[in-house]
């Protein structure tokens, strides 16, 4: 009913936009999606020199059920060990168990939230920018806001994504 009796709708996601359709067909939609902080848009985030050795990855962000790394890095870093070393950055509900998993892998590191300034120089020294969002129906719509701020920096992203997510990443 509040669909069908509002003037236009916007939503954060193209993911939405069936769903609208459906309920009110006749309202105008529109996709006005996540922004970027400003910071982000004219830092810098190149490196000066190329890095010799591991390729370093680097996830930064919430740490919970929802993002499921305790259940993919753990086998990411054993399968790239000596090739990859992994910085997460982040604390939240399934951090034990990210600690746990990750213990025994010397290519891991777990650091806690950091000021702005530090997380830029993470970003900065990344060569690889890690985005993961367990496979459920929750996400299945969603863009997370953490992937505009990982373009934005313009260096490659490792997502592990479904749903429209993976649809928007796909068409780029």
């Amino acid at each position: 009913f509040t669909f069908r009796r509002a003037q236009h709708i916007n939503v954060v996601s193209g993911g939405f936009v069936g769903y609208i359709r459906e309920r009110a067909p006749g309202v105008p939609t529109s996709v006005v999606t996540n922004g970027i902080d400003d910071l982000f848009l004219y830092e810098d985030f190149s490196r000066p020199a190329p890095r010799s050795g591991p390729r370093r990855v680097l996830y930064a962000g919430n740490i919970g059920a929802g993002q499921g790394l305790e259940a993919i890095l753990p086998e990411l870093a054993r399968r790239t060990s000596g090739t990859h070393e992994y910085r997460v950055i982040g604390d939240g509900g399934a951090i034990a168990a990210l600690r746990s998993a990750t213990a025994a892998l010397p290519n891991v590191r777990l650091l806690a939230p950091m000021p702005r300034e530090a997380l830029l120089a993470e970003y900065r020294d990344a060569d690889v920018l890690f985005l993961h969002l367990n496979d459920l129906p929750a996400f299945d719509k969603v863009l997370p806001s953490k992937l505009f701020e990982y373009l934005a920096t313009g260096k490659p992203v490792l997502a592990g994504v479904a749903g429209h997510a993976a649809h928007f990443l796909g068409g780029m």
